[in-house]
């Protein structure tokens, strides 16, 4: 919608959009962007702004973990799997992040990666974000590229001691995803998959690029990395 507002409706001219897809969250979030258009908002209602129609007490919940444990019967089976997965690595479940420059304690839970399947309303709803991103580049002879970028675990996953039953089942997702992702999108000439995390992974063992320690979120420094 943003993409909409305001460069093609405005007939900005552009030949490039870079669309960065958080495996950290991304796959979530659509199915509540979804609830909201279809709710009669918009984007700027799933920012917080603007006016939202149908809004419910569970819309005014903290946006991750309650909100979704508590939201409609097509989410129980994959909250309930997220709650087990919680539960059983945060009882006795620890490891160290060291890389040149720190050293941060980490949890079992900071390595869940949500499995979006194939099929499912995660994946079929993140899917249709981003075709829609997809016409809308090709009607104006742009290309768009897909980075996947990083949760903590991701990005950290190279310098992590311990933890090893998560980070195996952490990198198993993110390479299912990344897969599923690149064969979807290979026959479309004006699209392509770009994995931003192992430039990411190399760096972050150098120097801090994130906004602060034991994150994701990228700095100046970190963006840098990227295109430099």
């Amino acid at each position: 919608d943003a993409y909409q507002e305001f460069v093609i409706s405005r007939k900005v001219s552009h030949k490039v959009v870079l669309l960065f897809l958080s495996l950290g969250n991304d796959f979530l979030d659509a199915a509540r962007y979804i609830d909201t258009i279809n709710g009669g908002g918009d984007y700027q209602s799933y920012l917080g702004k603007g006016q939202r129609r149908n809004v419910n007490w569970l819309d005014r919940l903290p946006l991750y973990m309650p909100a979704l444990l508590l939201r409609s019967p097509k989410y129980l089976k994959m909250n309930l799997s997220l709650l087990r997965q919680y539960v059983s690595d945060k009882i006795g479940q620890s490891g160290v992040v060291e890389v040149s420059y720190a050293s941060y304690g980490v949890a079992g839970t900071n390595l869940e990666l949500f499995n979006p399947k194939l099929g499912s309303v995660e994946w079929l709803n993140t899917l249709s974000a981003l075709n829609r991103i997809a016409g809308l580049t090709t009607q104006a002879e742009a290309d768009l590229f897909i980075i996947l970028m990083p949760n903590s675990g991701l990005i950290y996953h190279k310098y992590i001691r311990g933890l090893q039953e998560q980070k195996r089942r952490m990198i198993g997702i993110y390479k299912k995803i990344s897969s599923n992702l690149s064969k979807e999108y290979l026959k479309k000439r004006n699209v392509r998959v770009l994995d931003a995390i192992p430039i990411l992974s190399d760096k972050i063992g150098k120097q801090r690029i994130t906004s602060k320690p034991w994150d994701y979120h990228l700095n100046e420094n970190g963006m840098s990395s990227l295109f430099l």
